[in-house]
């Protein structure tokens, strides 16, 4: 394998040699363009054979430390940091992250401050524009300027860069120096608290962007108020929701919807599409049983964030011990503290809240340079912040940011019938409190109380944050910040004419919704609806329809549950939407071909499992498909953007109004049913089919996990998986769960994890991504998380001492 991956990177390096060399803008060019990076590829001093697995035992002598710190890496290269402060822990894990992620740590703070072009040239300049236009170079720098006004916190932040920048600055750019550093012909700069932020806010870009209402504005328009209103509906009755013995605190403030909310006449036409796309696949599944519910009679919690699955890996797994606390778990490389994890008295993790906390307002300008826009009658200039993209032997491009009271102009219409578009993003509020430090703070909390108020600075993106003691307590609170809305604010564009159109109140940690130690005896979310109809907060979003509800089910099953129950629920894979329609499909459905009743016979014998090596998925998918194709045909139309009725909604009418004006056909005579159209459309998809196909789910739907610069050779495609975007094993897109945890908070608190990829981000190390093989079959590993130095010590196969010095 690394053969294999040492000459794919020469082939890379080659290719990037050629369209330098022969490519500027479509035009052929030759002595100004430098050669990217082959010399140093090849160079037996520096090359790529250097790149080995490096991480060796040794002892180093590092000012600023004020005791001595020893680190053990285990047989799956997770480090075990002995520390005697906080202070020595943070700059440890500081530089321990660098040691094995550098690179990765990097790249995700160029690509979300709009920075790769600098490196990586022409083939990153679409993504550098979206992203400065998002803002989020411009969020993070005033969410540092906020963190100076917290002093001690601030300080830890300064430990935990110290360690990154003192590997930068110690390391060897012949053995150290990433692959990826090479292959682009560039090396590593300082770290600075501008970085970490920047992680902070692409999280919320993959997190806090969902939203729908340039998507909807046009639906509302194709469809007429009425039939909008009955079609677009945030609330699916049969979901459970996350919180269902709420006891956050009563909050009084309540926004009036203002009178001079006008919604837009006319369609929003010419939008580049990629700008507004709704993420999906994004979302995660936890629950925590109480001592009640658990065969041990202590808590047990489970959690399984689904993220987008990349190499090298998101998370980076690590065990910190000090004196006040022995924690384990995962973080984001460049985030310091523990983000998904326990200790010896709690464990904690998160899942995606989904609640829409971005808007967009239309920009009335009045000079055509855009720069003077008119709101409450009143003349205002934009803010104009100069943007410049440097793009790597290539011009750079130039534009002007501009930021009104609304926040940044996200889009510029080239249609003269569609007006510029501002967005008011939660990213874009100042910072709270010291919320860089939120997670190292939590790690080390001892009960329930410390957990709440180490993260009650939490910004964004809103998470479900869940809790379990070894006290026997569990809870779980809605984390993050929540604008006060009126009824379905933000599902549609607003007018930006009247600085009231823009919410402005927050609601206060405590009346964010929350349960702790429910009679129910657990607490679980799966990114579905937070509450129930009586909250009395409104608010919209994206939510998942179908995970929620299976969780729920599977824990109301039985009286007692195991630890390897929660692991078995973690891999389950059977959808709630198949089993919601499927019967109905194949109750109403004639069969008029031997196909035909092939797919059908194959479909009534299913379970309504995701499983890989099975075909009836994929024709469930493909036929229901095919019938919402033919459904929506009333917000289809061209160069105008839509968004579809959720498919629960779908499904709800056709099992409740079959004979609803939405299953007609509009293209046809006659009156078309949902019987019809289900007839229809299994003829069209059976007709579509190809007899020589494999139709096995994990064959046409298969995994992947890829590098991020998606280098073939450094990623894991084609994997036949298991589970979908609507089952807990909800693997979609190149999405998954990206970390799976079960912790018995048992009076010797035992853990179980794993991860698709690898320790290290080097993909010479055979610690690259060792984990996948384990993750794809569903095992897990027992954690390693004694804080007993000696176990840690004999068990581990590689030492590393740090010791302070007086230079």
């Amino acid at each position: 394998m690394n053969i294999l991956r040492l000459l794919s990177a020469l082939v890379v390096g080659a290719l990037l040699l050629i369209f330098s060399y022969l490519f500027h803008d479509g035009i052929r060019v030759s002595e100004q363009v430098k050669i990217p990076g082959l010399a140093r590829i090849l160079n037996p001093a520096q090359g790529l054979w250097q790149n080995s697995e490096r991480t060796v035992s040794k002892t180093l002598d590092l000012p600023g430390l004020k005791d001595e710190v020893r680190i053990y890496y285990d047989e799956r290269l997770v480090p075990h940091i002995f520390a005697s402060n906080d202070e020595d822990a943070l700059f440890a894990q500081g530089y321990v992250v660098a040691s094995q992620r550098l690179w990765q740590m990097e790249f995700m703070s160029r690509l979300a401050a709009g920075r790769l072009s600098e490196v990586f040239g022409k083939a990153t300049m679409n993504r550098d524009l979206l992203m400065r236009k998002y803002g989020l170079e411009y969020s993070a720098k005033k969410t540092v300027k906020g963190w100076s006004e917290y002093g001690p916190e601030a300080d830890k932040i300064s430990r935990f860069n110290a360690g990154i920048n003192h590997f930068i600055q110690e390391m060897d750019l012949a053995k150290d120096l990433a692959l990826e550093y090479k292959l682009a012909n560039y090396t590593p700069r300082r770290w600075r608290d501008i970085d970490g932020a920047l992680l902070s806010k692409y999280m919320s870009f993959t997190l806090a962007r969902g939203n729908r209402d340039i998507f909807e504005t046009n639906s509302r328009i194709l469809l007429g108020e009425e039939l909008y209103a009955e079609l677009y509906l945030t609330r699916n009755e049969k979901q459970v929701p996350v919180i269902r013995e709420d006891v956050s605190e009563e909050y009084a403030a309540e926004r009036v919807k203002p009178e001079d909310v006008d919604y837009l006449d006319q369609p929003l036409e010419g939008l580049d599409y990629k700008n507004f796309e709704f993420i999906e696949g994004a979302g995660s599944n936890n629950w925590a049983i109480s001592g009640s519910k658990s065969s041990t009679a202590a808590p047990i919690l489970a959690n399984d964030p689904h993220l987008q699955l990349s190499l090298p890996s998101i998370w980076y797994e690590m065990h910190i011990v000090t004196p006040e606390s022995n924690s384990y778990g995962v973080t984001i490389p460049g985030v310091p503290g523990i983000i998904i994890g326990f200790n010896n008295h709690i464990s904690y993790g998160s899942t995606n809240v989904g609640h829409d906390v971005l808007d967009h307002y239309t920009i009335d300008w009045i000079d055509e340079e855009k720069g003077t826009y008119r709101v409450d009658g009143q003349e205002k200039q934009a803010e104009i912040i100069p943007q410049v993209i440097e793009i790597k032997n290539n011009p750079d491009i130039k534009f002007d940011l501009k930021v009104t009271e609304f926040g940044p102009v996200i889009f510029e219409s080239p249609v003269e019938s569609t007006p510029d578009l501002a967005m008011q993003w939660i990213i874009h509020e100042p910072p709270i409190g010291p919320e860089m430090t939120a997670f190292f703070q939590a790690m080390k909390c001892k009960d329930y109380d410390c957990y709440k108020k180490a993260t009650g600075h939490f910004h964004s993106p809103a998470q479900n944050f869940i809790y379990a003691d070894v006290k026997g307590n569990i809870g779980l609170r809605i984390n993050g910040v929540l604008p006060v809305k009126y009824q379905g604010e933000g599902k549609t564009v607003k007018k930006g004419t009247s600085s009231q159109n823009r919410w402005s109140e927050f609601l206060p940690r405590a009346a964010n919704p929350q349960t702790y130690n429910p009679e129910l005896g657990f607490v679980s979310s799966a990114n579905q609806i937070t509450t129930g109809p009586d909250y009395p907060h409104p608010y919209n979003g994206g939510f998942e329809d179908y995970r929620g509800r299976r969780i729920n089910e599977l824990l109301e099953s039985k009286e007692k549950f195991t630890v390897e129950d929660m692991k078995n629920f973690q891999q389950d894979i059977v959808s709630l939407k198949a089993s919601d329609l499927l019967p109905t499909l194949l109750q109403i459905t004639q069969s008029a071909t031997e196909e035909e009743k092939e797919i059908l016979d194959i479909l009534s014998a299913w379970d309504y499992s995701y499983d890989q090596s099975k075909t009836a998925p994929v024709h469930f998918d493909g036929w229901l498909k095919t019938i919402e194709t033919m459904c929506w045909d009333e917000v289809r139309k061209d160069s105008i953007i839509t968004s579809r009725p959720e498919v629960w909604r779908m499904i709800e009418l056709a099992i409740g109004q079959p004979d609803h004006r939405v299953f007609d056909i509009l293209d046809t005579e006659k009156k078309e049913n949902f019987t019809d159209l289900a007839n229809l459309a299994l003829k069209q998809y059976v007709l579509e089919l190809d007899k020589d196909e494999d139709y096995r789910w994990g064959k046409q739907m298969p995994a992947r996990i890829n590098h991020l610069l998606n280098i073939p050779a450094y990623s894991k495609q084609n994997l036949e998986l298991d589970g979908c975007g609507e089952v807990l094993n909800a693997v979609k897109n190149g999405h998954g769960p990206s970390w799976r945890m079960v912790v018995s908070m048992e009076e010797e608190v035992k853990a179980w994890g794993v991860y698709p990829g690898g320790q290290s981000g080097n993909p010479f190390s055979p610690h690259y991504d060792d984990l996948i093989k384990t993750w794809s079959n569903g095992d897990y590993y027992e954690l390693l998380s004694t804080g007993n130095e000696e176990t840690i010590q004999a068990k581990s196969k590689i030492t590393q001492t740090m010791k302070p010095t007086n230079e």
